[in-house]
């Protein structure tokens, strides 16, 4: 990733920025989930799915966005 073509970009920015933030939060909970409640499936598969459509709605946005397309960058 090239720094300077996000660091002028606003919108690519907070997009990267809160995309790993997300990440990062969803994958806390989900290990959280699996320490203390692996045998509830059903509440790891709604998880699942929610990260699923969120990650596929920052993947569409980035692919349509100018800005995504010059960066390279895919959350």
């Amino acid at each position: 990733m090239h720094f300077e073509q996000v660091y002028f970009d606003p919108w690519a920015l907070h997009t990267w920025h809160w995309g790993r933030f997300l990440g990062g939060i969803f994958r806390t909970i989900m290990s959280e989930i699996t320490k203390f409640a692996a045998c509830n499936v059903a509440v790891k598969w709604i998880l699942m799915q929610s990260i699923l459509a969120i990650g596929v709605h920052f993947r569409k946005v980035n692919m349509f966005h100018p800005a995504a397309q010059k960066t390279g960058f895919v959350f």
